[in-house]
Parts: structure tokens; C-alpha cells; sequence
């Protein structure tokens, strides 16, 4: 398949048909169509708007799923401007990706380098869940023995005395990313946050962070190798390696199966899929 041809299937959603012959001649031309799939980010990064208009492109989704995959380190800084644009632009332009997989597609392209990550995290005027996955790249990049545990809680540490403290997500995410990473050591950092009720309502509780945390409090040979297990195969934070796989199992392109109508209609949470089959969330889609 030539390269115009497999643009030509994957610019679009395509009323849900999933373009798997595409992808894989793409995954086959990786050398080939690398500098076209940079040249889509930097067109979306230039004519933002026209994206956002259109509401039907998908090749910029396509496009650092597959970079992500052939670890493109020349996409890193192309991602890192799109997820730094303000408002919703970031779910309006990769959906639910922006959470669910973001994370493990910076880690996948950043190279060793964590500026431009680190970045994300500090800046204030980014989305909270941009940060927080940000945050979480860290976790992919331990998980894959490219990063330390004790540099993650030193920076983990840092920022807790750096970012502003007030109310946010972030405060979330620190404390997730300080639980997953089992770093006990934090707890005082931690019960201050709580203390200054910086953490959103709901989201994790101190009694929860205390019977997790408390319990490797002091163990400085707890097992690395369970820990990295657990990250890859329970929270799924690996490099991107087979983004076709992964790609086939989003709602939106599952065909709707048909089922008898109950009198007693589910209600749809707001993080939940949105019934449309857009692949965003519930809140992010129709709820509106």
C-alpha cells in the first residue's frame, strides 16, 4: 500500500471501520512514513483550529500511536505542544487517549529526556489531567528499567514543595504517583496536603493512602521486580508496541451488539464511554 493510500484511510474516523490494513502498512513503512506522521503534528499544531472544525479527523490520533510505536524521539516536543494547548483542545483532538494512554506515549518518545515532561507537570495554565499524566510517564519509564526508583521520589518529593498550593488534580496525582510508586517516605509531605485540603473531593483518602504507603514504611528492599510487574500488568504502563492491538479495542470502533431493550434504561456515568461510540467520555461528549 503506498503511503497517499494509507493517508487516504486513516485521515478520518470512517463511520467507525477500523483501518487495520493501513496501520499495518504503516507499522511496515516506518522509515518511509515517519516524516509524513511529524509533518501531520506540526500541521495540527499550525491550523489547530481547522481540526477542531472538523470534528472528524483521526490522523493525528493515528499518527503518535504509531510514533510512539517506533519510540520516534522526534515527536516528543510536537506532542508536548499539542497537550499544552489551553481549554479542551487536548480531548478535543485525541478523546479519551489524553488519559488513558498519553502517559506511555511520552515515555515512549521522550528519549531519557524528562524537560519536556517535567514541563508539563509544573505548568500551571495546562489541563490538570495533562499533568497528572505527565506525572505518570514517570511510572512507565520505571516500569521499563529506563528510569530509577529513587530519582521518581526525589522529584516526587520536589514537587511537593514546588507546585502551588492550592486546590487541584495535581495534588491527586501526586499522591497516586507517590502511592504507586510505593514512596513511604513522602507520608509527611502527603498528610500535609491533606491537611491543607489541597486534594479534590473523592478522588483518594488519606486512610487509603496510609494503609498503602505505611506498610512498606522503612523497607528499602522491598521487591523492585513485584513492583514493576504490577505497574506493567495492572495499571498497563509499558511502551507503546503494538498500538493496532490496542487501537482495535476502543468503543468506537466495536460494532454495537444488539440486545433486548430493558423497561429500565442504565444510567450513563460521566466517566464512563459515551453511548454515541465516539470513543470519549460520557462528560467530554454527549452529556452536554
Amino acid at each position: 500500500m503506498q503511503i497517499k493510500e494509507i493517508f487516504a484511510q486513516i485521515k478520518f474516523y470512517n463511520d467507525g471501520k477500523f483501518p487495520l490494513r493501513a496501520l499495518h502498512a504503516a507499522v511496515h513503512q516506518q522509515q518511509e512514513i515517519t516524516p509524513h506522521l511529524l509533518e501531520i503534528l506540526q500541521d495540527c499544531i499550525d491550523n489547530t483550529q481547522q481540526y477542531l472544525d472538523s470534528q472528524n479527523l483521526m490522523w493525528q490520533t493515528y499518527a503518535v500511536f504509531l510514533l510512539a510505536q517506533f519510540r520516534e524521539k522526534r515527536a516528543y516536543p510536537f506532542i508536548v505542544k499539542l497537550l499544552s494547548k489551553g481549554d479542551e483542545i487536548p480531548y478535543q483532538l485525541f478523546g479519551d487517549a489524553v488519559t488513558e494512554d498519553m502517559a506511555n506515549i511520552l515515555a515512549a518518545v521522550c528519549d531519557d529526556d524528562l524537560s519536556l515532561i517535567k514541563k508539563l507537570i509544573e505548568d500551571e495554565t495546562v489541563d490538570k489531567y495533562v499533568r497528572t499524566t505527565a506525572l505518570n510517564a514517570f511510572l512507565v519509564l520505571y516500569a521499563e528499567d529506563d528510569l530509577d526508583r529513587k530519582s521518581i521520589i526525589e522529584y516526587l518529593k520536589s514537587l511537593f514543595q514546588k507546585i502551588k498550593r492550592e486546590k487541584n488534580f495535581i495534588w491527586c496525582g501526586l499522591v497516586t504517583t507517590s502511592m504507586d510508586i510505593r514512596a513511604a517516605g513522602l507520608m509527611t509531605e502527603i498528610q500535609a496536603a491533606f491537611d491543607e485540603d489541597l486534594l479534590e473531593d473523592g478522588v483518594v483518602d488519606l486512610e487509603s493512602v496510609q494503609d498503602s504507603l505505611l506498610e512498606y514504611e522503612g523497607d528499602e528492599n522491598d521487591d523492585e521486580d513485584d513492583l514493576k510487574t504490577r505497574l506493567l500488568r495492572y495499571n498497563h504502563y509499558y511502551y507503546p508496541d503494538n498500538i493496532i492491538k490496542d487501537l482495535q479495542k476502543w468503543a468506537c470502533f466495536k460494532t454495537p451488539v444488539q440486545t433486548v431493550q430493558n423497561t429500565k434504561k442504565d444510567k450513563t456515568g460521566r466517566n464512563s464511554p459515551c453511548p454515541c461510540g465516539s470513543g470519549k467520555k460520557y462528560k467530554k461528549c454527549c452529556l452536554n
